[in-house]
């Protein structure tokens, strides 16, 4: 058993227990082999969370140290400041956890690039080696954030020095190394999931009226909620029998509410429902017949998985490593933007249910794909095929 220090870039925070959740679960099902603790460091403007940082406290059994700055203010020099203050955080953060918890053996950051140059650093200042875990898609091409000479230098730099590298799907490891971000080990390791917090399919309820859950961080630019709306709108006209419930918060919340009044959409078949917490999202999948993902672009979205665990089939875009995880037996892929074929599709399943597909064959799999034993077996072997290599260098 080795003491494990995870670096995310996202985590979950008092104020949104959904922020990076799946990095939570990460740190669960790795917990179960090795002893992990998490630093996680942002900036804040509540005075409140800076005056008291850091700090340790206990999220899901896991120990986690917040460690908020207040940002700088003002304009161009406020951003070279925040960036001081944010390394100065970083090391004072380390300093803390060293002292509370001991040196780690290994540090596992999650979300690259500055984190990942700092456990670069931290190898280079104590022969701590690191491994990395990416969930973005700032590496598709549908999204083009991963620009800058000095980050693809940089990012380059920290993905070869790792032990190990591990993108959620392959469809990211191919997109980060069609950028030159090489390393000889890379291995997909999915996002994980708390299993037994997910109803039985045996257990849900039988639906009279067809209900379709969508559940995001409301960003119409990839999620193309708007998309869904005009979707309902349609099976709406046709008469057909559904309720669209939609979950989650965002900056385009408001924007999409407003916009399905102006389509006409009735409030009672299209629910703005706004954020779930965690321990509610079971019960949602669990009383639906079908989740629901029409985004323009996307990696692997953790709710997919969750769902399967549920016993929920899927209709999900053909983009990023969805197609990777969706097939016949538990769902239907249908073409980003293509508002007819998701129609069709939807019009059939609100006509005919969705028993064709296997509900308990559905969570079955997923469990041996997405639990924490599962993924915290292949996690744990990267962690000793890092320190395998560290020894050796």
């Amino acid at each position: 058993m080795m003491k494990i220090l995870f670096l995310p870039r996202w985590f979950p925070i008092p104020s949104d227990p959904l922020w990076g959740l799946f990095v939570l679960n990460h740190a669960r099902a790795a917990g179960m082999h090795h002893e992990v603790f998490v630093l996680y460091t942002d900036k804040s403007d509540e005075p409140d969370l800076v005056g008291k940082s850091p700090y340790f406290t206990e999220l899901e059994g896991v120990p986690v140290c917040y460690n908020f700055y207040a940002p700088a203010k003002g304009a161009v020099a406020a951003r070279l400041l925040t960036m001081l203050k944010m390394w100065r955080a970083w090391i004072r953060g380390w300093r803390f956890v060293v002292r509370e918890k001991g040196i780690p053996g290994l540090v596992h950051v999650h979300i690259l690039t500055r984190l990942g140059f700092f456990a670069w650093m931290v190898k280079l200042r104590y022969r701590i080696p690191y491994v990395i875990t990416e969930h973005w898609s700032r590496y598709l091409p549908q999204n083009l954030y991963y620009r800058g000479c000095l980050r693809k230098w940089t990012t380059r730099i920290v993905v070869s020095g790792a032990g190990a590298v591990m993108p959620v799907t392959k469809n990211l490891q191919e997109a980060m190394l069609g950028f030159g971000l090489m390393n000889r080990h890379y291995r997909v390791v999915p996002n994980a999931v708390d299993s037994q917090r997910f109803i039985d399919p045996d257990m849900a309820r039988h639906h009279e009226v067809f209900t379709l859950v969508h559940i995001s961080t409301f960003d119409d630019r990839a999620k193309n909620i708007s998309g869904i709306l005009r979707v309902a709108q349609r099976l709406e006209k046709a008469d057909k029998r559904f309720v669209l419930r939609l979950i989650g918060d965002g900056q385009d919340f408001n924007t999409l509410k407003a916009y399905a009044e102006n389509l006409g959409l009735s409030p009672e078949k299209v629910r703005f429902e706004g954020a779930a917490k965690p321990d509610e999202i079971p019960g949602i999948l669990g009383q639906s017949d079908l989740l629901l993902i029409f985004s323009h672009y996307e990696n692997m979205p953790v709710v997919i998985n969750e769902a399967f665990v549920a016993g929920v089939p899927v209709v999900a875009t053909r983009v990023g490593g969805i197609p990777e995880y969706v097939d016949e037996t538990n769902g239907v892929l249908v073409e980003p933007g293509d508002e007819e074929g998701l129609f069709r599709v939807l019009s059939d399943l609100s006509d005919h249910g969705t028993g064709r597909f296997d509900r308990a064959h559905i969570r079955q799999k997923a469990i041996s794909s997405f639990s924490y034993a599962a993924v915290g077996q292949q996690i744990s072997e990267a962690y000793q095929l890092a320190q395998e290599k560290s020894t050796h260098v």
